[in-house]
Formats: C-alpha cells, structure tokens, sequence
C-alpha cells in the first residue's frame, strides 16, 4: 500500500547522512512533500522461464501530470517485491533505463533466498527527471540476469530464480493471479505545483526588491535575516524546518 511505502521511503531517508543545503532548499524544505504511487502498465509478460529480461513498461503521460515539472521532483525509486526464490548461492541482476537495445546500465544487486517476500529499490531519481523533461508518453525500465561470459552458461540458461510479484514467471495459468498481486512500480516524492507557484512568486518580489534600501529610504527597507533554530538558538529539538527567514527594518 502506499502507506506502507511511505513508511519505508522515509524510515530510509532518516538514515542517509545530513548535507548543507541552500536557503532556498529549505523554502522548499519547509512544505510538505507529496506522495505519488505509479504502478507498471500491465502488459503480456513471456511465460517463459528461461528468460534473461524482465521489462517494466511506465505511463509517463500520468506521471508529468501528477508531478508536473521535473524540477518538482525531489526523489523516485522503482520497487517490486520478490517472491518465490530457489536460488542456489545468489545471483546477480542489473537495471537498465530504456525498453529498447540501446538501454542504459543503472545500477546491480545481488539476490538470495533472504530477499522472499521482500522490495527490491533502485534510485531513478535522475531517470525520472529525464523522463519528464521529455515527450514521450510511455518508457520504462528492464531487469536483466548479469552475464559475465565467463563460461558459465549454466545459471544463465535456468533464467530467473526467483519470481517477482505481478509478472508471470513461466506459467500459463497464471493470468487472473497476476491481477491481484501487487505489480513493481515507482514511488516519488515531491514539490506540490501550487506551493511551486507560491514558492516562484516570492522569489520574484525578493528580485524586485533586492537593493533597493538606501540611506534616504524614510520607509521600513527590509533586510535579510535568517534564524537557525540549531545554531543560534541552541533549539537541538527541532528537525524541520530548520529555520526561518526573520527578517527587519
């Protein structure tokens, strides 16, 4: 569900090492993010077992109509969850962008029987914000078995050795279970577009007015003042946000 993915994106986040970032990162820090859940467009998937590659068609066209513009985008990442495994040490499986033969390498895990019945992520953060700089209505992803050439052609010809929820695995019969298992698909965090617009429209006063004070100005000449809970006033309780622009005459 997409609460039980929330739960997840954030509990990670919380472990990822804090980095110095703009003022205005933390305007946009300061609203709430919103959550968006797109599921893999369902298609024919092979039946056959043996095969080397697990394609994972998107709707773009839905995704830019619910973030909107690419620089509203602040993470994306494609899950499925692993099912049945009968894998002998592990094995190794890469994720490319792209549908097509010219698909372009991401990024490799290594699977065990330990990931049953556990979500596999990938960041395409990036993907996504080429996804949506773009035209296209459709792209998507592929899962492929590694193959090192190394003269092993053994684990290659036995395909996958685990399945993934939502797309067949070799059986035929399998058409109406598939409906009702949860298929891979990708979750983003994002800026909303009305708070975007809010968020440009300040920045377009602080430009009008920018430089404007001078020793003549017989009204109240606004000045930059921001406020770090943390560092100035020793606030160490207070996560987000982190401050706030005071300001003053």
């Amino acid at each position: 569900s997409l609460y039980n993915s929330t739960k997840e994106m954030l509990k990670e986040q919380q472990t990822e090492v804090q980095t110095d970032i703009s003022t205005e990162q933390e305007e946009e820090e300061y609203f709430a993010k919103v959550l968006h859940k797109f599921n893999m467009t369902r298609t024919n998937n092979t039946d056959d077992k043996n095969t080397k590659t697990i394609p994972m068609p998107f709707n773009v066209s839905e995704i830019r109509q619910s973030v909107g513009d690419f620089r509203l985008l602040t993470s994306a990442e494609l899950r499925m969850l692993i099912k049945k495994t009968s894998i002998a040490s592990e094995q190794r499986v890469e994720l490319y962008q792209g549908l097509g033969t010219s698909a372009r390498y991401l990024a490799s895990r290594f699977i065990t029987n330990q990931w049953k019945d556990k979500s596999l992520s990938f960041d395409v953060t990036e993907t996504l914000q080429d996804w949506l700089k773009g035209t296209e209505d459709e792209q998507g992803f592929q899962l492929r078995l590694f193959c090192g050439c190394s003269g092993n052609e053994q684990s290659m010809e036995s395909g996958f050795s685990f399945s993934i929820s939502g797309i067949a695995s070799g059986r035929g019969d399998m058409g109406q279970m598939l409906l009702t298992q949860e298929p891979p698909y990708i979750l983003t965090m994002s800026i909303p577009q009305n708070v975007s617009s809010h968020l440009a429209s300040r920045k377009k006063r602080s430009t009008e007015t920018k430089d404007t004070c001078t020793a003549q100005t017989e009204t109240c000449c606004v000045r930059s003042l921001y406020i770090d809970f943390r560092k100035d006033l020793g606030w160490k309780w207070i996560h987000k946000p982190t401050g706030y622009h005071a300001n003053y005459c």
